[in-house]
């Protein structure tokens, strides 16, 4: 009866490299192990100081079955192992015995990207001699080996994949290329390599977008001038047909790199599916660029699909000022009637007076009844998150007196069909005062306010009380002021907030000495009226008049407008 070997008697032996006993106990006919098995044990805990006793204990396992495409627990084959073990000489075992080299279990990784992370150019090299399929997608995203050693910054393993024939036209599930890749990565000598070995520069990802889009993206003028020296087209495209010019006005592209694409044929008035131009994407950081495209031959005043223009998409009082200073049309409006002056509620008051300096017109309205005065009002108030189920509804006659559904309806079309200019978002706090200071101080109608609709929806009547006063009654007394606070529900706490933004405008000094007496003394008429009398009859000044010495004259006619 022969011996019967426990595992431990097998471990032994492959441990202490005695290939002999591992033999006498494999062929031993009391023998149950498995060599597949033994084989991944052995990978695993083999001692790489005694590389050729491990390589012939493992070619001992093969010899006696054991599968060497089998993977164990972990995900693991003897490829695997034999990889992470860093040793040719059990590569090259399991190569000559038929290991597959396309197998992608642990971690979903290849041999290839093993030995490419590892920065194992012989491994790479022995994998790809030995027939390694180098086009094989290496994770799910489809990335290939030549695009995961651009990543790795490892030039030579570029090379020996382009060398040993890699597609580098290749596109990973996003329809993007090895060039792609090395661009977005910024590998300099990479796209280099790619582009003199005949890589596609005009092909595109599932966006449409191309090389030069990348190249753009990543604001390096040296990449576009390689492109385009190379024969990429300046006038490419992408699925919404924006094209490589507009990306770069709204990337805020090099100026060197602008003029790169206009000198080499970029069409300055290509407009995408929107019908918007270059011109159009640029913005306040981008003012350098528009400007080449003016000097080239951009339309300032062409629009697009909404029949909106550059001017009404600038943002920033110097990129305003470019456009009109270049010929750009300030009273233009689009399809709803918005010209530039009202789209600038949602911009910067200092653009604001630009285009009223500029001759805007100020009581310009809009195809829903609206000048920028009202929209002011009611957008402030109502804020612009408009539901488009009811975008195109008139509601020139909505009675805003209705239920609170009907009220909520109004509220949210009271400005008709918005969403073209809305999506600037809701007026920042503070700016509506600012734009009703700049509309009135500039002579805006307020006779455009339909107060009836309008007043349910005044946040600050501070404001509107100052509009009253600045248009409606500039010469108010004591008893016009009380007046207008009981209309306006203006309580006594807000009646100094509002006599000082009175004073701060831009009125008469007989008017603002009038404000600063009511600030003084309230609603109390016996003392308003002995303050003036102390002021004109017997030369006694209150401290906050000292200012008014000069204007005698304006406060004796204060005196006989009160007593009138």
């Amino acid at each position: 009866m022969g011996l019967t070997y426990s595992i431990h008697d097998v471990e032994d032996a492959i441990l202490s490299s005695n290939q002999q006993r591992l033999q006498e106990i494999l062929q031993s006919s009391w023998s149950h192990f498995s060599c597949t098995t033994l084989l991944l044990w052995a990978c695993e805990n083999s001692r790489e100081q005694h590389v050729e006793v491990n390589c012939r204990i493992f070619q001992t396992l093969i010899d006696n079955g054991a599968d060497i495409n089998t993977v164990d627990k972990d995900g693991k084959t003897a490829l695997t192992y034999a990889l992470q073990k860093n040793t040719t000489d059990f590569l090259k075992i399991l190569i000559d015995n038929g290991a597959d080299l396309n197998m992608t279990k642990y971690g979903n990784k290849t041999a290839l990207m093993y030995a490419l992370e590892r920065n194992r150019s012989d491994f790479a090299k022995m994998l790809i001699d030995n027939g390694v399929d180098i086009n094989a997608a290496i994770d799910r995203d489809g990335k290939t080996p030549l695009m995961f050693a651009i990543g790795i910054k490892t030039i030579d393993f570029v090379k020996m994949l382009i060398d040993n024939g890699a597609d580098i036209n290749a596109a990973n599930k996003y329809g993007e290329t090895a060039l792609m890749h090395a661009l977005k990565r910024n590998r300099s000598d990479s796209v280099k390599m790619l582009i003199n070995n005949g890589a596609d520069l005009n092909m595109a990802d599932e966006d449409g977008a191309t090389a030069l889009m990348y190249a753009i993206g990543i604001n390096t003028t040296d990449f576009v001038r390689m492109l385009v020296d190379n024969g990429a087209n300046v006038n490419a495209a992408d699925h919404d047909w924006k094209t490589v010019l507009m990306f770069a006005l709204e990337r805020n592209a090099e100026n060197l790199a602008i003029l790169t694409l206009i000198e080499n044929g970029a069409d300055v008035n290509a407009t995408n599916k929107d019908g918007k131009t270059a011109l159009m994407y640029g913005g306040k950081r981008s003012i350098h660029g528009m400007q080449l495209l003016i000097d080239n031959g951009a339309d300032v005043n062409i629009t697009n699909n909404d029949d909106m223009t550059a001017l009404m998409f600038a943002i920033g009082y110097d990129t305003a000022k470019l456009l009109i200073d270049n010929g750009a049309d300030v009273n233009a409006a689009d399809k709803h009637g918005m010209t530039a002056l009202m789209f600038e509620l949602w911009k910067n008051s200092q653009g604001m007076q630009l285009l009223i300096d500029k001759g805007a017109d100020i009581d310009a309205i809009n195809k829903h009844g609206r000048t920028a005065l009202t929209l002011v009002v009611e957008v402030d108030a109502k804020g612009t998150d408009i539901d488009e189920t009811y975008a195109d509804v008139d509601v020139t006659h909505t009675d805003v007196t209705q239920t609170d559904v009907d009220v909520t309806h109004a509220e949210m079309n009271i400005t008709g069909n918005v969403k073209h200019w809305s999506k600037f978002g809701p007026l920042m706090p503070g700016d509506k005062a600012k734009y009703l200071e700049i509309l009135i101080d500039n002579r805006a109608d307020i006779s455009a306010l339909n107060k009836d609709s309008i007043y349910p929806y005044i946040s600050n009547k501070t404001i509107q009380f100052c509009m009253d006063v600045t248009f409606g009654a500039e010469h108010i007394n004591q008893e016009e002021f009380t007046a207008i606070c009981e209309d306006h529900h203006i309580n006594d706490r807000s009646k100094f907030e509002l006599v000082d933004l009175i004073q701060s405008r831009k009125t008469s000094l007989k008017h603002q000495a009038r404000m600063y007496i009511l600030k003084t003394k309230g609603m109390d008429c016996n003392a308003y009226v002995d303050l003036i009398n102390c002021l004109i009859n017997e030369g006694h000044l209150a401290v906050g008049l000292k200012h008014f010495m000069m204007f005698k004259s304006e406060v004796q006619d204060m005196m006989s407008l009160f007593k009138d």
